[in-house]
């Protein structure tokens, strides 16, 4: 299932900040270049947990990168990033968030997402200490899976880089 339709709005006033929702789910995309990100901690949807993707070209090899991260502080966390000399190939953000969002929900998707990444091969995923994982029933990660298919088209139609070639993730849905 495509989504065909879906807003746009930016919030901020001269900055390239913007916000990508669907009716079609509850969950939000926002993507914003990484210069912006003072003006960016200030938006009230960094107080949900998320998972988030920096990318950009690596100075040195010409490559694309993506680093995949999740939080339940996006405020503290993103310039933590910010001040790394090893995210200096960071040009633009792509959070994923919701207001259902818990710390397990972004640990899953966070790990899904990387798996992901990694099978398609169309970026070069940065990873630093990845999180524990938590253990989820399988309606829950169906869910999830949910979220993440449509979360994925919504970061496509935000320009995120290196998604292109990503398998669906719909999960076969049980016909009672």
């Amino acid at each position: 299932m495509r989504l065909n339709r879906f807003e746009v709005t930016f919030p901020v006033p001269n900055a390239c900040i913007a916000v990508f929702t669907s009716k079609v789910c509850r969950v939000e995309v926002i993507r914003a270049r990484w210069s912006d990100l003072p003006l960016l901690l200030r938006h009230p949807l960094l107080k949900q947990a998320a998972t988030y993707l920096l990318g950009g070209i690596d100075p040195l090899t010409g490559e694309f990168r993506l680093y995949n991260g999740e939080g339940g502080k996006l405020p503290c966390r993103l310039p933590d990033h910010r001040r790394n000399p090893e995210r200096a190939f960071v040009e633009t953000i792509y959070i994923l968030t919701s207001d259902a969002f818990d710390k397990t929900d972004v640990v899953y998707l966070q790990e899904r997402l990387s798996t992901l990444i990694r099978q398609a091969g169309t970026a070069r995923l940065v990873q630093g200490c990845g999180p524990t994982s938590q253990p989820i029933s399988a309606a829950k990660a169906e869910e999830l899976d949910m979220v993440l298919h449509f979360g994925l088209q919504l970061l496509e139609h935000a320009g995120c880089r290196g998604l292109e070639a990503l398998p669906c993730v719909l999960p076969r849905l049980r016909v009672a």
